[in-house]
Protein backbone atom coordinates (compact mmCIF):
# COMPACT_ATOMS: atom_id res chain seq x y z
CA UNK A 1 0.00 0.00 0.00
CA UNK A 2 1.20 3.51 -0.78
CA UNK A 3 -0.95 6.13 1.02
CA UNK A 4 -0.73 9.68 -0.40
CA UNK A 5 -3.67 11.45 1.34
CA UNK A 6 -6.03 10.63 4.20
CA UNK A 7 -8.81 12.17 6.28
CA UNK A 8 -8.91 11.85 10.08
CA UNK A 9 -11.16 8.80 9.63
CA UNK A 10 -8.34 6.90 7.95
CA UNK A 11 -8.34 4.86 4.76
CA UNK A 12 -9.62 1.34 4.25
CA UNK A 13 -7.14 -0.93 2.47
CA UNK A 14 -9.53 -3.83 2.10
CA UNK A 15 -12.94 -4.64 3.54
CA UNK A 16 -14.69 -8.00 3.33
CA UNK A 17 -18.21 -6.69 3.61
CA UNK A 18 -18.55 -4.87 6.89
CA UNK A 19 -17.07 -7.86 8.75
CA UNK A 20 -13.30 -7.79 8.29
CA UNK A 21 -11.12 -4.84 7.36
CA UNK A 22 -7.68 -3.25 7.47
CA UNK A 23 -7.62 0.53 8.02
CA UNK A 24 -4.58 2.82 7.93
CA UNK A 25 -3.88 6.21 9.50
CA UNK A 26 -7.11 6.43 11.47
CA UNK A 27 -6.78 9.46 13.71
CA UNK A 28 -3.52 10.23 11.93
CA UNK A 29 -1.38 7.37 13.21
CA UNK A 30 -3.34 4.15 13.87
CA UNK A 31 -3.08 1.02 11.74
CA UNK A 32 -5.85 -1.43 12.58
CA UNK A 33 -7.48 -4.67 11.51
CA UNK A 34 -10.89 -5.54 12.86
CA UNK A 35 -13.65 -8.11 12.60
CA UNK A 36 -17.32 -8.30 13.65
CA UNK A 37 -18.51 -11.24 15.77
CA UNK A 38 -22.22 -10.36 15.71
CA UNK A 39 -22.11 -8.41 18.96
CA UNK A 40 -18.94 -6.32 18.95
CA UNK A 41 -15.72 -5.63 17.08
CA UNK A 42 -12.61 -7.69 17.68
CA UNK A 43 -9.79 -5.35 16.80
CA UNK A 44 -6.03 -5.19 16.80
CA UNK A 45 -4.35 -1.84 16.39
CA UNK A 46 -0.92 -0.26 16.41
CA UNK A 47 -0.82 3.46 17.06
CA UNK A 48 2.77 4.41 17.89
CA UNK A 49 4.78 5.43 14.83
CA UNK A 50 2.57 3.52 12.40
CA UNK A 51 1.47 6.24 10.03
CA UNK A 52 1.75 5.23 6.37
CA UNK A 53 0.99 8.66 4.86
CA UNK A 54 3.71 9.56 2.33
CA UNK A 55 5.93 6.71 3.57
CA UNK A 56 6.10 4.86 0.25
CA UNK A 57 5.20 1.24 -0.34
CA UNK A 58 4.54 -1.13 2.57
CA UNK A 59 3.44 -4.73 2.85
CA UNK A 60 0.41 -5.05 5.18
CA UNK A 61 -1.03 -8.43 6.16
CA UNK A 62 -3.71 -9.42 8.65
CA UNK A 63 -4.43 -13.02 9.63
CA UNK A 64 -7.69 -14.01 11.33
CA UNK A 65 -7.36 -17.66 12.34
CA UNK A 66 -10.74 -18.66 13.76
CA UNK A 67 -9.72 -22.26 14.43
CA UNK A 68 -6.85 -21.18 16.71
CA UNK A 69 -8.37 -17.93 18.08
CA UNK A 70 -5.64 -15.81 16.54
CA UNK A 71 -5.76 -12.36 14.96
CA UNK A 72 -2.35 -11.02 13.87
CA UNK A 73 -1.27 -7.86 12.05
CA UNK A 74 2.01 -7.63 10.07
CA UNK A 75 3.84 -4.65 8.55
CA UNK A 76 6.68 -5.39 6.15
CA UNK A 77 6.81 -9.01 7.34
CA UNK A 78 7.07 -8.16 11.05
CA UNK A 79 4.27 -8.94 13.50
CA UNK A 80 3.21 -5.62 15.05
CA UNK A 81 0.08 -6.63 16.98
CA UNK A 82 -1.96 -9.68 17.94
CA UNK A 83 -5.01 -10.64 19.95
CA UNK A 84 -6.96 -13.79 20.75
CA UNK A 85 -10.61 -13.17 19.78
CA UNK A 86 -13.05 -15.08 21.98
CA UNK A 87 -15.74 -15.45 19.31
CA UNK A 88 -15.98 -16.42 15.67
CA UNK A 89 -16.81 -13.84 13.03
CA UNK A 90 -20.36 -13.63 11.73
CA UNK A 91 -21.10 -12.82 8.10
CA UNK A 92 -24.73 -11.76 8.43
CA UNK A 93 -26.50 -8.49 9.10
CA UNK A 94 -23.97 -6.01 7.78
CA UNK A 95 -22.74 -4.92 4.33
CA UNK A 96 -21.79 -7.69 1.96
CA UNK A 97 -19.58 -6.03 -0.69
CA UNK A 98 -15.88 -6.86 -0.67
CA UNK A 99 -14.00 -3.70 -1.57
CA UNK A 100 -10.46 -2.48 -1.99
CA UNK A 101 -9.77 1.14 -1.05
CA UNK A 102 -13.08 1.82 0.71
CA UNK A 103 -15.29 0.42 3.44
CA UNK A 104 -17.53 -2.55 2.57
CA UNK A 105 -20.72 -0.93 3.86
CA UNK A 106 -20.58 1.73 1.15
CA UNK A 107 -19.47 4.52 3.49
CA UNK A 108 -17.29 7.15 1.84
CA UNK A 109 -15.75 8.02 5.22
CA UNK A 110 -12.83 5.64 4.80
CA UNK A 111 -11.73 6.08 1.19
CA UNK A 112 -8.06 5.26 0.54
CA UNK A 113 -6.12 7.79 -1.55
CA UNK A 114 -2.97 6.32 -3.04
CA UNK A 115 -2.12 3.01 -4.65
CA UNK A 116 -2.87 -0.56 -3.63
CA UNK A 117 -1.27 -3.36 -5.60
CA UNK A 118 -1.65 -7.15 -5.48
CA UNK A 119 -4.45 -7.38 -2.90
CA UNK A 120 -5.08 -11.01 -1.93
CA UNK A 121 -7.53 -12.94 0.22
CA UNK A 122 -6.71 -16.48 1.32
CA UNK A 123 -9.07 -19.14 2.62
CA UNK A 124 -6.53 -20.32 5.20
CA UNK A 125 -4.24 -18.72 7.73
CA UNK A 126 -0.73 -18.19 6.42
CA UNK A 127 2.18 -18.64 8.78
CA UNK A 128 4.71 -15.95 9.64
CA UNK A 129 7.18 -17.74 7.36
CA UNK A 130 4.73 -17.63 4.44
CA UNK A 131 4.19 -13.90 5.03
CA UNK A 132 7.96 -13.39 4.76
CA UNK A 133 8.10 -15.42 1.53
CA UNK A 134 5.39 -13.23 -0.01
CA UNK A 135 7.26 -10.14 1.15
CA UNK A 136 10.47 -11.39 -0.51
CA UNK A 137 8.64 -12.20 -3.75
CA UNK A 138 7.15 -8.69 -3.88
CA UNK A 139 10.43 -6.91 -3.23
CA UNK A 140 12.26 -8.87 -5.91
CA UNK A 141 9.88 -7.60 -8.59
CA UNK A 142 10.89 -3.97 -8.27
CA UNK A 143 8.99 -2.80 -5.21
CA UNK A 144 7.13 -3.78 -2.11
CA UNK A 145 3.52 -3.75 -3.27
CA UNK A 146 1.60 -6.59 -1.70
CA UNK A 147 -1.38 -6.25 0.63
CA UNK A 148 -3.02 -9.36 2.01
CA UNK A 149 -6.01 -10.11 4.10
CA UNK A 150 -5.66 -13.69 5.21
CA UNK A 151 -8.61 -15.35 6.86
CA UNK A 152 -9.87 -18.69 8.04
CA UNK A 153 -13.60 -19.17 8.55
Amino acid sequence: ANLTAVTSSGGELISLGDYLAIRVDQGGNTLAAFGWNGTNWSAIAVSANRTLLNQGWHHIAAVFDDDNNGFVLYVDGVQVAATAPANSLVYTGLGSATTIGQHGNGSNSFNFTGAIDDARVYGRALTAEEILLLLSAGSSSGGLRVLQWIEVK
